[in-house]
């Protein structure tokens, strides 16, 4: 029989979806669209900082150094939100953790392509989030979103409102036997928040597209006049 650790993450995480009774404990949770939660007991741009122990939420530190003093002890997992934080509260994340500067430089930068890339034992996962449609849908804008995952943390850096990590926060700690699977786990519920999002702005761009060709098939095409010589042999 395999070890926990040889199960594929994805598996382990479906296994711990379902509730006593089967079914999917796992959905989207009704709140304002796009609606970024801030915690009241820390500022700037943390929006969200937390250990987590065995899967539990225990403590919810004041300040970044406040987290890096009680993960050091506690030795569980931090998971530390970020809402376009200013560049030395993403040096103080990179010094704790040891990121490399190439994530600093595009963490602080922004605007990076969608891209997945390892450094040593981290793992860096840049992700477009939901697209946002102009009324004339004429233009499309994208959020941006950096997640990176180590040994014993995670660390999610908005550049926008979207995706809502609020609930996907929420959704973990409801079910500590998916949370405690550790940073994996947190980053495969994001990522499948960022692709469901898309849903509701593809709907729209799809519906958009068939009224334009809708009407371009129903437009009587203008007449001109032609000019036909006659010919005389």
């Amino acid at each position: 029989m395999a070890k926990a650790s040889q199960v594929p993450v994805q598996n382990r995480i479906d296994e711990c979806r379902g509730d006593v009774a089967g079914q999917v404990a796992y959905g989207p949770v009704d709140e304002a669209d796009g609606r970024v939660m801030r915690s009241n007991s820390v500022n700037g741009g943390v929006v969200d900082n937390a250990i987590y122990v065995d899967g539990i939420r225990t403590t919810n530190p004041a300040t970044l150094d406040e987290t890096y003093e009680i993960l050091r002890e506690r030795q569980g997992m931090a998971w530390i939100g970020l809402y376009r934080p200013t560049p030395d509260e993403i040096r103080s994340v990179a010094a704790e953790f040891g990121l490399h500067h190439l994530v600093v430089d595009d963490a602080i930068a922004a605007h990076q392509r969608p891209k997945l890339e390892r450094y040593g034992d981290h793992l860096v996962h840049r992700a477009s989030s939901r697209p946002l449609l102009s009324s004339s849908a004429s233009r499309v804008e994208f959020g941006e979103l950096h997640v990176v995952t180590g040994d014993g943390f995670v660390v999610t850096i908005q550049h926008a409102e979207s995706p809502d990590l609020a609930s996907v926060r929420r959704r973990l700690e409801s079910q500590p036997n998916l949370l405690r699977l550790g940073p994996e786990a947190v980053l495969y519920s994001i990522m499948d928040q960022v692709v469901d999002e898309y849903a509701p702005s593809l709907q729209v761009s799809r519906t958009t597209s068939t009224k334009s060709r809708t009407s371009s098939s129903t437009t009587t095409p203008p007449s001109h006049a032609v000019s036909t010589p006659s010919l005389v042999r």
